[in-house]
């Protein structure tokens, strides 16, 4: 059996396991300790980015918001990116757990594992028009330098914490928009139902697009939703915000509860182009009347808006 059949095969053993083990949330988010979820994101963002936005491959990528691994920049990173910032409010990561999804990342790229679709990662969004894996993007020339055995020992030497090697891993938790980060530095900036948490939009786009470079995108997947917090999709609008922390908790994270139209707004107001937008509707579940006064101008858009996948460039 060659390599790329062994590839293969392990590449089925873990679309089996990630069946079991990942179990996404009503937030769209998953486990990022699975290196196909993580995969499966970095290859939504990569493919949106280069074919909607005009992106080539990054060389150097920043996320918001990783969680328990660094896995999709370690995927951006295998795909040729020399440089991952990862930005966080509560540091997650464990090196072991990264030593073993890196592993598995390696064999995914190396047998050009297809995108896991709706069967596996079932609530991981946005939907795409083709699973295969995207050789217009990823070529053979571009994944054998970017997988040559030395690279690979510079990438794990990186999250060691080595420092000016070919390969460079920055991980900042806790963060916040305040946190200086050198401008100009980073070709695309994305998240993966992240935004959702951000209180001071315009604060943070604002940071993000300081860090791009000109020409550089971002890309976020946004969850509009109560994420179950109450049982209709849309009800954390019926609720002033005394009444809402109350129902919502003590929690590390808390919705800011901000609509899509606010996101476009903080966009614009950073000096960022709407480029490309894809939306996942629901129809209200209440009257406008019971809407909380904080909310009770929502567009229709806001009200049907459930999810969005929205990528911006600089102008």
């Amino acid at each position: 059996m060659n390599l790329l059949e062994k590839g293969a095969r392990h590449a089925r053993d873990l679309v089996k396991r990630v069946k079991h083990s990942v179990t996404p949330g009503t937030a769209g988010g998953g486990h990022t300790e699975s290196a196909l979820y993580c995969y499966g994101v970095w290859m939504r963002h990569l493919v949106g980015c280069c074919d909607h936005a005009q992106l080539e491959v990054p060389s150097a990528v920043a996320e918001i918001g990783p969680g328990r691994s660094l896995g999709t920049c370690l995927a951006a990173i295998l795909s040729g990116a020399n440089h991952a910032w990862a930005f966080d409010h509560i540091r997650y990561v464990d090196l072991q757990e990264n030593v073993t999804v890196l592993d598995e990342l390696i064999r995914l790229f190396q047998c050009r594992a297809p995108i896991p679709d709706e069967r596996v990662l079932p609530r991981v969004f946005p939907a795409l028009s083709s699973y295969e894996f995207p050789r217009h993007i990823l070529t053979d020339d571009r994944l054998a330098a970017a997988l040559v055995p030395a690279r690979l020992a510079a990438i794990r030497r990186a999250l060691e914490g080595e420092r000016g090697g070919d390969v460079l891993i920055d991980y900042i938790a806790p963060w916040d928009p305040s946190v200086k980060v050198p401008d100009c530095l980073v070709d695309l900036v994305f998240s993966q139902a992240v935004m959702l948490y951000v209180r001071d939009l315009e604060e943070a786009y604002a940071a993000m697009r300081g860090w791009l470079r000109p020409g550089g995108a971002m890309s976020h997947t946004i969850n509009f939703t109560s994420i179950g917090i109450v049982p209709s999709w849309d009800g954390h609008w019926n609720y002033d915000d005394d009444n809402w922390l109350a129902i919502e908790g003590i929690q590390p994270y808390r919705i800011s509860r901000h609509p899509y139209s606010m996101h476009v707004q903080a966009m614009k107001a950073a000096g960022l182009g709407i480029a490309h937008v894809a939306s996942e509707t629901a129809a209200p579940s209440t009257s406008r009347d019971r809407l909380a006064k904080r909310f009770d101008n929502l567009s229709d858009e806001d009200r049907t808006t459930a999810r969005a996948f929205m990528i911006a460039r600089c102008l």
